[in-house]
């Protein structure tokens, strides 16, 4: 579904990502961990097209992204929710909704706004809500809501669990995993790794820009001591620099 090779990329002159190689099958959720500044956020960015990689490329379903504007990229089926969730505060729930709202032409469009409302009940009973007024659960619910409109067949998630209570992260999570197993595949920036073993087929930690560890989701639910000692503290001099 998805395949990276060989990825290298980066922002401000410097090098953060340094040759990721990673294989999503359709339909799975794959975890990426780390520590900040370990590559997360810059690897969903380069493959949403936000930034550009200096070398490798990216796949989906056959079709090449690396290069591609970000407009292009969203309409050959990626959708991102970005870290800190980014709604607007002035708008309504609805309005989010009905702006978000893809209809490609000759093509099945399965999610509507009626269809994310029935999937998040909570942003049904707040659709008159500006953005601004919503909890952080409920933001979270709605920048998803946002991605889904967009029909994507990848989606990318930011550190979707970021400031939520532990009840409201597993319920992001739990819903991410509902998602996969319809059929949707999954790219997931976490920072904890409890979290993501509970829903992950597949983990791979970065450590300054490098894959440093990798595990199929059961292995690691059933022991996770590899996983936990690439994520063991790590000095930070230098991790956003050139080699």
């Amino acid at each position: 579904m998805l395949e990276i090779e060989s990825l290298s990329a980066g922002h401000g002159g410097g090098t953060v990502l340094h040759g990721i190689d990673l294989t999503l099958t359709e339909g799975s959720v794959h975890a990426v961990l780390g520590h900040n500044g370990a590559g997360k956020t810059t690897l969903l960015h380069t493959v949403a097209g936000l930034l550009r990689p200096s070398r490798g490329s990216v796949t989906l379903a056959g079709r090449r992204l690396d290069g591609q504007p970000p407009h292009r990229i969203a309409r050959a089926g990626v959708g991102l929710v970005p870290q800190g969730r980014r709604v607007f505060a002035r708008l309504t729930v609805a309005e989010h909704l009905a702006l978000a709202h893809r209809r490609p032409r000759g093509q099945a469009a399965p999610w509507t706004p009626q269809a994310v409302l029935r999937l998040l009940p909570r942003l049904d009973e707040r659709r008159s809500q500006p953005g601004g007024r919503l909890s952080g659960g409920e933001q979270q619910m709605l920048a998803l809501a946002r991605a889904l409109l967009g029909q994507p067949r990848l989606l990318l998630l930011d550190e979707p669990t970021e400031g939520l209570a532990p009840d409201l992260a597993d319920e992001v999570l739990q819903l991410t995993r509902r998602l996969a197993d319809d059929g949707l595949t999954v790219l997931l920036a976490a920072p904890q790794l409890r979290l993501a073993a509970s829903v992950a087929d597949r983990l791979t930690v970065l450590t300054a820009g490098r894959i440093t560890a990798a595990q199929d989701g059961a292995a690691a639910r059933a022991d996770p001591a590899a996983l936990l000692a690439a994520l063991s503290p790590v000095p930070v001099t230098g991790l956003e620099a050139t080699p």
